[in-house]
């Protein structure tokens, strides 16, 4: 070997020293060297790394027992509120849900239907939406229960609202809110009361106990579903002036219902049969609940520029048509009383009115009844007899068998009731007595368009318990509303006094049911725009809205309907 073979072989040595002293010299802890240092593998590893850090949390999402309401597959909901996952570690349920304001979730359904069966909420068909009624009934419930009044189903919430220990509605004292409010107004109506103020005092609990005892209730000062019902109920014994009293005050206020036409005999100071009746038509008028007490609020109004007037007329009936039908009877414009307000008693009214110089249109206001039971009231003509001598027994003879005889149907009769007879129901003559006919017709004010027209007008408008409008309402006070603004007076009435009324023809068919139908089922009321479509106010849905009248729900619930016009 010579010098220069030497000579490369130590460059070359020199070289791979200098390499390796290099490497020794790099910082150890640098990624690109650790990287480096795995070899030809090295991607490998890579990939491998990635896999594991994307499953992992998926891994342990799915070995947590949570179940959110975007769980359950909403499509709109709001975040606010939904529990943690530290949460759900911490509480460790089986099943979580929460539920707010403003969600659509299946979940809500279940939360409906439940605040339902526990009278948190008023019956309807329940849905997926979380309205504001929903959350409503929430903050009653969480009031009830002793949670913090949020109005949002967080899993408190949840667990104790399906749970054995939820108790049914009540409101007692210290607790505040619309519904208190509502209650207490209807104290104040009822005369145990002195005001509404929303808040459940120690007044509202001795007025509460009062109507307990004097309704056959337990007193205890609570308001549940059956305190609750009965308050509402046209049956109601109120703490006010009722049956049997007489006083100077009484006279005064029978003096008022006299001069609006509602009472047809003379004021005595005494509250009799005849005022309880009179009180209550002026009740169904002007929009009160028919109960026939004179509690504040119908003194009140009685006694203001506001109250409305009576006008009795065709389809109506009871005991003041009675009356008005035997004074009728009494002047000689009618044969008979039956109670029913027909077309012979429009045409009898008709005819006293032309005969003592009123307004004759056939129906009984004021001015007609001051005039029907006064003593200056005109007696129907009596009938002139007949040119035919009654006394023979020839062809125009009064008694005989002939052909055109005096007591034959002939022609020209003397008693017949024929075109020219002697005893004819002519023009001014007195009349038969009405019957109720068979098929309902309703000739007052107001039509099928109308209501429907007035039910419209509120589309959309917020469902709150016990609002009777006109920019809120329950399905009782959406459907009172509408009647009386398409100009048919009708007092309020809850959709349990709607079952047992007999004012309108009852509809019992549902194939019978027609456009401006009320339909009646239980817990509920609305108005039919169809066959099978109505418009109400939905508890569920939180607002007036149109949907259709069949299905599992409702066909289960229907009691009828009736036909207004």
């Amino acid at each position: 070997m010579n010098m220069n073979d030497n000579s490369k072989e130590n460059r070359i040595k020199e070289k791979r020293t200098d390499s390796a002293s290099r490497h020794e010299k790099a910082p150890k802890g640098t990624l690109r060297a650790a990287f480096k240092a795995l070899g030809p593998i090295r991607y490998l590893y890579l990939f491998v790394a990635l896999v594991f850090m994307v499953a992992i949390p998926f891994t342990i999402s799915s070995l947590v027992p949570y179940k959110s309401a975007l769980a359950a597959g909403s499509n709109t909901i709001n975040s606010k509120n939904i529990l943690t996952a530290a949460k759900v570690e911490q509480s460790e349920p089986e099943t979580i849900y929460s539920a707010e304001p403003g969600m659509v979730n299946p979940i809500v359904l279940d939360l409906q239907d439940k605040l339902m069966s526990l009278s948190y909420m008023d019956l309807d068909e329940p849905s997926d939406y979380y309205s504001s009624e929903t959350e409503a009934a929430i903050k009653r419930f969480q009031r009830t229960h002793g949670l913090p009044m949020t109005g949002v189903a967080d899993y408190a919430t949840f667990d104790l609202l399906f749970s054995d220990k939820a108790k049914p509605y009540s409101v007692s004292e210290g607790a505040e809110g619309d519904d208190v409010e509502e209650l207490q107004s209807r104290l104040v109506e009822l005369g145990y009361l002195k005001q509404a103020t929303g808040v459940f005092d120690e007044a509202t609990t001795s007025a509460v106990k009062l109507f307990q005892k004097r309704n056959n209730l337990t007193s205890d000062g609570t308001v549940g579903e059956n305190t609750r019902e009965t308050l509402f109920s046209d049956t109601v014994n109120a703490y006010a002036i009722y049956l049997g009293e007489e006083s100077a005050e009484i006279k005064v206020l029978q003096t008022r219902l006299y001069n609006l036409g509602y009472m047809t005999t003379a004021p005595d100071g005494k509250y009799g049969k005849d005022t309880v009746s009179a009180v209550k038509r002026f009740q169904e008028r002007n929009g009160l609940i028919s109960d026939g007490y004179l509690g504040t609020s119908t003194k009140d109004l009685l006694m203001s520029g506001k109250a409305v007037a009576n006008s009795i007329g065709l389809g109506d009936s009871g005991a003041d048509v009675t009356r008005i039908q035997n004074r009728l009877v009494a002047l000689g414009y009618m044969k008979s009383a039956s109670g029913y307000f027909g077309e012979s008693t429009v045409e009898a009214l008709k005819a006293f009115q032309k005969r003592n110089k009123l307004t004759s249109d056939g129906k009984y206001g004021a001015s007609t009844s001051h005039k029907l039971f006064s003593s200056t009231a005109v007696k129907a003509p009596v009938p002139k007899p007949t040119n035919n001598n009654n006394n023979n027994s020839g062809k125009n003879s009064g008694s005989s068998s002939g052909k055109n005889s005096g007591s034959s149907s002939g022609k020209n009769s003397g008693s017949s009731s024929g075109k020219n007879s002697g005893s004819s129901s002519g023009k001014n003559t007195e009349k038969s007595e009405d019957t109720k006919p068979t098929k309902y017709s309703y000739s007052g004010p107001g039509s099928v368009s109308a209501l429907i027209k007035a039910a419209e007008s509120r589309m959309g408008c917020p469902y709150v318990r016990g609002a009777k409008g006109p920019s809120k309402f329950d399905c009782s006070g959406f459907v009172y509303w509408c009647l009386n603004n398409a100009g048919v007076k009708q007092g309020y009435m809850t959709s349990f006094g709607w079952r047992s009324c007999s004012k309108y023809q009852r509809i019992n068919s549902r194939k019978s049911v027609k456009a401006g139908d009320i339909l009646v089922f239980k817990g509920h009321v609305a108005i039919a725009i169809s066959n099978d479509m109505m418009i109400d106010a939905s508890s569920s849905k939180g607002k007036i809205v149109k949907r259709t009248s069949y299905g599992t729900y409702w066909d289960t619930r229907w009691i009828c309907a009736y036909r207004i016009f």
